[in-house]
């Protein structure tokens, strides 16, 4: 089977007000429960999530920041919400039974998933509702290329690819911004994110301990003609629209000064409380990325100490010691 795309961007026609998915004032499941079938919960030591990420004790400013409206929680898992998050759940809840719509037997009623979309939408109601019918949307048509040989070459031209841990244990996402230049569909380097984030929430994340990823996007040798802002603007909507609560920051590094223009554009389709998130760097990024990474979990060539990669169809893991929490 080939690819089946459906980004759910603002040209895709999947208008949040179509309420085709949902059926009596029930969500359809469908793909939605079985992708949350337990997987995110799996806490077995591998290779790609060693004792120390299993066993790591979160501090506080990596739970949760902050209180009330201005509050933002980076962990979920099933650890106990404070006054306001239950507060602002169960007035969510009345909304939509005054809407005649229940998430009984469906995974959002799951009050922390649920909360990941009421704190992505500023506990607006009405935009929770509608950005997760738009996500069981997405989910439902959600397709990962099934063609091996074909995951494998586009893996193998790094795109992106994952490298080390932050401070905090959370993965670390790399994306090469001029490997996008290559010629190659959109729609094929849309699909290998999809890879790694389904792979980094199935095999590299510790439920209650480490629930989020950390983005670097390397924008080396983009320049005002050839920056992919169609591309990036795809990449950033549907990480914040599709992978709720998962993104701890993003920093943008070498980034030209034109670009910091062309952000505007990109960052107009993000909400307030992701552009937070987000830092623009120039050539002059060192301290900011060791603010939250030891050296020894970048590449050389991002100021670390590990050797840069040339193959990206692996997670390229260095050696975590307790300490550097």
């Amino acid at each position: 089977m080939g690819l089946k795309a459906n980004h759910d961007s603002p040209h895709s026609g999947n208008s949040p007000h179509h309420n085709h998915n949902t059926h009596h004032g029930v969500i359809k499941e469908d793909r939605l429960s079985m992708y949350r079938n337990g997987r995110e919960k799996d806490v077995t030591i591998t290779k790609y999530r060693p004792i120390e990420v299993v066993e790591y004790v979160p501090p506080l400013e990596a739970i949760k920041h902050g209180k009330g409206e201005n509050s933002m929680r980076y962990i979920f898992g099933d650890l106990p919400l404070d006054d306001f998050e239950e507060t602002k759940i169960k007035e969510m809840l009345a909304y939509l039974k005054s809407r005649h719509v229940s998430l009984k037997n469906t995974a959002f009623s799951d009050k922390h998933l649920l909360l990941r979309y009421l704190q992505g939408n500023e506990y607006d109601f009405v935009k929770a509702w509608d950005d997760i019918k738009r996500h069981v949307r997405w989910r439902q048509n959600f397709r990962m290329i099934e063609d091996k040989h074909k995951l494998e070459k586009l893996l193998k031209n790094g795109y992106c690819y994952i490298h080390g841990r932050d401070k905090y244990m959370r993965p670390i996402i790399i994306f090469r911004a001029k490997a996008f230049l290559d010629g190659e569909d959109p729609d094929n380097i849309i699909h290998v994110v999809y890879y790694w984030f389904e792979f980094v929430i199935t095999k590299m994340l510790s439920w209650n301990r480490v629930e989020q990823w950390r983005v670097i996007m390397d924008l080396q040798d983009v320049t005002f003609y050839n920056a992919p802002v169609s591309l990036l603007k795809d990449i950033a909507i549907n990480l914040q629209r599709n992978y709720r609560g998962y993104l701890a920051q993003m920093s943008f590094i070498n980034t030209p000064i034109i670009f910091w223009g062309l952000w505007q554009a990109i960052s107009l389709v993000l909400p307030q409380s992701t552009r937070d998130k987000i830092v623009l760097c120039t050539s002059d990024y060192r301290s900011e990325l060791l603010k939250c990474i030891n050296e020894n979990q970048l590449e050389k060539k991002y100021h670390g100490t590990a050797p840069n990669v040339s193959s990206f169809i692996e997670p390229i893991l260095p050696t975590l010691c307790i300490k550097e929490t």
